[in-house]
């Protein structure tokens, strides 16, 4: 019953984490890519970065402009949106996640598993 309860609000939080968990890959890509040492690198700036280096192309940015998006809206609340229980927010961040870095010139591909 207490997990009944609450199931939407850990869906919530869930979405949430796999937002920032894509902004965090984002960001580590186009370090590594740039050689960019800032302390702070914005998503958005990351993002630009990964598309002018051709690691992203014009339609995934706008795919990881959504996540930046959803990453803000769920990050900066007004009102807090309520998500109802799916799994596809997972995979989708996994898979945002494993296309990074999977033409990386180290030869290493780390899969993320939802």
């Amino acid at each position: 019953y207490v997990l009944a309860f609450f199931e939407k609000y850990l869906t919530t939080v869930s979405f949430h984490y796999a937002q920032l968990a894509v902004e965090a890959a984002v960001v580590l890509r186009y370090r590594q890519v740039t050689n960019d040492d800032r302390e702070f690198v914005t998503f958005k700036r990351a993002l630009d970065g990964l598309l002018k280096n051709n690691i992203i192309v014009e339609g995934e940015f706008d795919v990881y402009d959504n996540d930046r998006v959803l990453r803000n809206m769920f990050s900066h609340l007004e009102r807090g949106p309520i998500l109802f229980p799916f799994s596809g927010c997972m995979k989708r961040a996994a898979y945002r996640i494993n296309r990074l870095f999977e033409n990386t010139t180290s030869g290493y591909v780390h899969q993320v598993r939802p």
